[in-house]
């Protein structure tokens, strides 16, 4: 069986996507319905394009070419999930 290979990349942040994407998380619940898809929706594209370009520079690896794979997503003071 093979061994699996780790790819770690660091300091992501949904609150930096969001803004990135012109949103800001802290005042998430404030906005209406369809801004809050949005929202979701360009942050989330957003944090896609973070790991593809740091897969690509940090680890010469497409995130095209891996065929199948786990997320291991570990969360930072504050954040948490009830």
């Amino acid at each position: 069986m093979k061994k699996n290979h780790w790819y770690v990349v660091k300091g992501q942040s949904l609150a930096f996507c969001a803004r990135r994407s012109g949103f800001d998380l802290a005042i998430y619940d404030e906005y209406d319905g369809k801004v809050q898809v949005e929202l979701r929706k360009r942050a989330v594209e957003e944090a896609l394009r973070a790991i593809e370009a740091a897969c690509d520079d940090v680890h010469d690896l497409s995130i095209y070419d891996i065929k199948s794979g786990v997320y291991v997503i570990s969360l930072s003071n504050p954040l948490s999930i009830q």
